[in-house]
C-alpha cells in the first residue's frame, strides 16, 4: 500500500491533533486517526457481491477542528499499477448543534452526501438523508487500536426498512 502524504503539500490542511476547544467531542473520531488497510464487500440489491481491498487514512485537519479521510479501493488481488477508486470525507464538530457534521465525496460516481455522526454505545453512527425516501446509515461497529468493522446500510422507504449494502474491515 502506498500512501502519498498530500496533506504535507497543502498548507493549512494537516493538523498535529485536535483543537483543545473540541474537548471530549474529539474523542469520537480520535481512535481512527492513522492509516488502515481495508477489505470491503459491496452487496448491491441488483447484482452479485464484489470484494475489494485498499486503504483508508484518517487525519486531523483545518486547525485541528476537523477530521478528514481518504479511502481508496480496487479489486482484491489487483496488481500495484491498478489505480484505486477514491473518496474523501470531511467532518467537523458543530458546537451549535452539538454533533459532528460530515460530507462525503464519492468521486468515481460523482456523489456528494451530507451526514451527522454520533456515539451510540460503543458505536459511531453516521446518518444521512439525501431525500425523504432515501436514507443512509453508516456505522463503525467496533474500533480497537488495530482493527475496525464498518457497515453501510441504505433505506429506500424513508427508514422503515434497512438493507446492508457494504461492509469494511480495517487493520493497522
Amino acid at each position: 500500500m502506498t500512501i502519498h502524504p498530500f496533506s504535507e503539500q497543502m498548507p493549512g490542511l494537516a493538523a498535529a491533533g485536535p483543537d483543545p476547544e473540541l474537548g471530549a467531542a474529539a474523542d469520537l473520531f480520535a481512535p481512527l486517526i492513522g492509516d488502515w488497510q481495508m477489505r470491503t464487500s459491496l452487496m448491491p440489491l441488483d447484482g452479485p457481491q464484489v470484494d475489494l481491498e485498499g486503504f483508508w487514512s484518517f487525519r486531523w485537519g483545518l486547525g485541528g477542528r476537523a477530521v478528514y479521510d481518504v479511502i481508496g479501493f480496487r479489486a482484491a488481488g489487483s496488481p500495484p499499477e491498478v489505480p484505486h477508486r477514491t473518496g474523501l470525507t470531511v467532518r467537523f464538530y458543530d458546537g451549535a448543534l452539538g454533533t459532528w457534521r460530515q460530507v462525503w465525496v464519492g468521486v468515481p460516481r460523482g456523489v456528494i452526501l451530507e451526514f451527522v455522526a454520533r456515539r451510540e454505545g460503543s458505536r459511531i453512527v453516521i446518518d444521512g438523508a439525501p431525500s425523504t425516501t432515501e436514507r443512509y446509515r453508516w456505522s463503525f461497529e467496533t474500533i480497537t487500536p488495530t482493527s475496525f468493522a464498518w457497515e453501510g446500510r441504505v433505506s429506500r422507504d424513508g427508514g422503515a426498512t434497512w438493507y446492508l449494502e457494504q461492509t469494511i474491515t480495517g487493520t493497522r
